[in-house]
């Protein structure tokens, strides 16, 4: 019956030492997908919402080593938020310069449209 007993426990033991280890590794991934734009909103859902807890609480992670793999969570999103913000400012700068750049261009087209009959013409 003991036998029985340490059979069942040795097995129940490798079971949980295999889902810590999946949950950990499910952590893992997450944070190197962080950094994969295709993957990038999924993560960061994973971290803001209840699955990161779920995970870390069964692979046995402590609050404290939950916040810091939280706390650098954070930081690569933050990181990615701030170089989309700067992207979306620059690409708007962008846009002004172009068109900039077209002005003449536009009226050398007007000109050679009115020399056709054709009023509304501009570059894109």
């Amino acid at each position: 019956m003991k036998q029985r007993e340490m059979t069942n426990t040795k097995k129940r033991n490798k079971k949980v030492a295999c889902l810590k280890s999946l949950m950990e590794k499910i952590i893992l991934q997450s944070l190197e997908d962080l950094w994969m734009p295709g993957e990038r909103d999924e993560c960061i859902e994973f971290f803001r919402g209840e699955r990161f807890g779920i995970c870390a609480d069964i692979a046995g992670i402590s609050l404290y080593e939950q916040a810091k793999l939280l706390n650098l969570a954070n930081r690569i999103i933050d990181s990615f938020e701030a170089e989309r913000s700067r992207q979306k400012v620059n690409a708007h700068k962008n846009r002004v310069t172009t068109f900039k750049a077209l002005i003449p261009w536009n009226a050398r087209i007007a000109e050679i449209a009115a020399a056709h009959n054709h009023s509304q013409v501009f570059a894109r």
